[in-house]
């Protein structure tokens, strides 16, 4: 029997057009009404938008943040879990990042955006998850500076390359993952979603057989394939599918909520 179910927030739980649907508001409530917890698992950070969201959805506790650098609980506004990069580790994937120049970054650190040049990226991060933005320059960050992650962003076109040709020593020292066409995440080697539902878990006292994870994206593939039930989007890359117990209908279509009614009794 499911007793916890994480989800991920953008191409799986949101539409589109990044809306929340009234038939998976619905979902999320009666999963809870049958004593079933719903955890978020997203790559965007702990911020008031988030906060939002929760009480919308009647969601009270653990969010699992930052691609699982970071579990935060709501309830007791509290940080039950998190572990972050360097500022050493920033100045080292710039120097990487100075051979695509049409390609910038920016880093977060709990609910702020660093950023040495302001763009689209920067401004969307403001704009959907009401984080504050600094602007700084990367050398100037001392080598211990806590960070919890950096990221390239750029046009898909860019991030692919960038994806398909990174050297292998950044893919040895960091979890690199894409949230989204235009993002390519640096969090540290030891965190990701799938452990950070896992410790949810672990906390409830549940085992690995009553967790479902339902996601598209690379950030989600270990959440997916290490959950007692993996559920895949219909839109979810192929790899995300691959390793699915089920495959639920699009988010464009609800597919969350599909999910959840098929499984929650």
């Amino acid at each position: 029997m499911i007793k916890l179910i994480g989800i991920d927030m953008d191409g799986t739980l949101l539409d589109p057009k990044s809306k929340l649907s009234e038939e998976n508001i619905e979902a999320i409530k009666y999963a809870t009404s049958k004593g079933v917890d719903v955890v978020i698992a997203s790559g965007r950070p702990v911020c008031e938008s988030m906060r939002d969201y929760y009480n919308l959805l009647g969601l009270k506790n653990y969010y699992v943040g930052f691609n699982g650098a970071v579990v935060y609980d709501f309830a007791s506004d509290s940080i039950l879990y998190q572990k972050g990069i360097t500022g050493k580790d920033v100045k080292e994937l710039e120097a990487f990042k100075a051979n695509f120049p049409s390609v910038n970054s920016h880093v977060f650190i709990l609910d702020t955006v660093l950023y040495q040049v302001e763009d689209y990226y920067v401004d969307l991060e403001v704009k959907v998850n009401y984080v504050k933005k600094k602007k700084i320059n990367y050398n100037d960050l001392a080598d211990d500076y806590p960070v919890i992650k950096y990221m390239f962003t750029g046009s898909k076109v860019d991030i692919d390359y960038i994806a398909e040709n990174l050297p292998e020593k950044f893919r040895e020292k960091y979890n690199v993952v894409r949230s989204a066409t235009y993002y390519l995440e640096f969090v540290n080697k030891e965190v990701d979603k799938a452990k950070g539902l896992a410790m949810v878990a672990k906390k409830k006292g549940l085992a690995k057989e009553e967790v479902m994870a339902i996601g598209d994206e690379g950030n989600d593939y270990l959440m997916v394939k290490e959950a007692g039930i993996g559920v895949a989007m219909e839109n979810a890359r192929q790899k995300v599918k691959d390793v699915a117990k089920y495959i639920t209908k699009s988010n464009a279509n609800n597919g969350v909520a599909f999910a959840i009614y098929k499984y929650i009794k």
